[in-house]
């Protein structure tokens, strides 16, 4: 009698000589993306640069600013300044802090602003490929953002408002990814120290952490997070100590000045906001206008639109999501069943389009938004491998994966 007996193996997955088509599409797209918005990075730097080299002259509000911060110590900026003007201290400090050491020309004085104006630019870049799936908008947002006339002139005003629309981006950044996951201690750490500084560095940081806080508090609750939103709570109570120790030093000053409440009067929204119903109209107008500087009434018509186009594929997506979850195991073949369970096991799984029908569908509709959205669904869907991993699939729509390594095949010839 002969007897032959293997030994456990790592049976080796069968790979095709060369890569698949999806594959190699998918990492042409990703690399042409990147390369475009690298370009359109270097395009807008080059034109923030070519302003902040012409030198132009200080204009009124450059040049009254420019007086408070070189005739007065830093103590002093932290009183009622001269020439109806106000900034926040963060911006007021940095801006002497490099007249003291580099001198007082308008070179100097606009050294921050056209830092903060360069890496705003990635700072979008950064935030636009966290938020948005398809490769187009990212370089649609990339675009309107690098070429924007506003946000250029202003990398090279004497003001803080450069340094508003970094912060800004920056606070939005580091909140959104928040989305994705439980709010760990670190990122409760990082929330809390970024959030309170901002508030020193940028007056409409404050609106930035306020909106964007509740969003995400809101979304730990909605999804029963109750140590995420305790943590969130702990944070936001960092905030407002920041907030009324900033009030308490130099911010009550400012409503005593009439004409910049004056100036500022009918930006306020009106109370009750029922008052005023063409505020809103016309808030939104002028965003469009200034600083994104497009076509007022067809942006507004296209963000309508849009809007309504979201909203509609968002719902039916959801029903199918739901009516694919409750199918009854008996209706349906094996295949259909796993494959449609590792798809509502993933989370976000209602991104999936509605109009997948069958095993095959289903398929290359998800993998087809894996490879547009860089491998991921709203920031949290992985490979359809990883989801269904747990799931048997028929032979006929998916190849078995091979043995683990723990399972050894005893082999018997006589």
């Amino acid at each position: 009698m002969r007897q032959l007996r293997c030994i456990s193996y790592r049976q080796r997955p069968r790979t095709s000589a060369r890569p698949s088509l999806e594959l190699e599409l998918k990492e042409r797209s990703a690399r042409h993306v990147a390369i475009l918005c690298l370009v359109i990075i270097l395009i807008g730097a080059a034109l923030r640069l070519s302003q902040y080299i012409s030198d132009r002259s200080l204009w009124r509000d450059e040049a009254a600013l420019a007086l408070n911060i070189v005739n007065r110590s830093f103590i002093g900026l932290a009183q009622p300044l001269d020439g109806d003007q106000g900034a926040p201290l963060g911006f007021l400090f940095g801006q002497k802090l490099l007249t003291v050491l580099l001198g007082n020309s308008d070179y100097v004085l606009r050294i921050i602003p056209l830092i903060c104006g360069l890496a705003s630019i990635w700072a979008m870049y950064a935030l636009a490929k966290r938020v948005f799936l398809e490769r187009i908008a990212i370089v649609a947002a990339v675009v309107l953002f690098a070429v924007s006339v506003p946000l250029i002139y202003f990398a090279s005003e004497s003001k803080q408002y450069s340094s508003d629309v970094l912060v800004c981006l920056l606070l939005l950044l580091v909140i959104v990814r928040n989305f994705d996951r439980n709010l760990a201690n670190r990122d409760a750490v990082l929330l809390a120290a970024l959030g309170s500084v901002a508030l020193w560095a940028s007056y409409p940081a404050l609106f930035i952490l306020a909106g964007a806080g509740s969003t995400l508090a809101a979304h730990f609750i909605l999804n029963r997070d109750r140590r995420s939103a305790l943590k969130l709570g702990c944070v936001a109570g960092l905030w407002l100590v920041s907030l009324l120790l900033l009030y308490f030093i130099c911010l009550y000053q400012l409503p005593a000045n009439r004409y910049l409440l004056a100036y500022w009067n009918g930006t306020f929204m009106p109370l009750p906001p029922w008052r005023d119903w063409r505020w809103f109209m016309n808030t939104l107008r002028s965003i469009m206008a200034y600083p994104i500087d497009l076509p007022t009434n067809s942006t507004i018509a296209l963000l309508v639109c849009g809007t309504f186009s979201v909203c509609a594929r968002r719902l039916g997506v959801r029903a199918h999501a739901n009516a694919a979850h409750s199918m009854d195991a008996g209706s349906v073949c094996s295949s259909k069943i796993s494959l449609c369970g590792s798809i509502a096991a993933v989370p976000h799984a209602h991104h999936v389009p509605n109009r997948c029908r069958g095993d095959w569908v289903h398929l290359l509709a998800f993998e087809s938004l894996r490879a547009f959205a860089s491998g991921r669904i709203d920031g949290r869907v992985g490979n359809l491998s990883e989801g269904s991993n747990s799931s048997s699939v028929s032979s006929d729509n998916l190849e078995a994966p091979p043995p683990r390594r723990d399972q050894a095949d005893n082999v018997v010839f006589e």
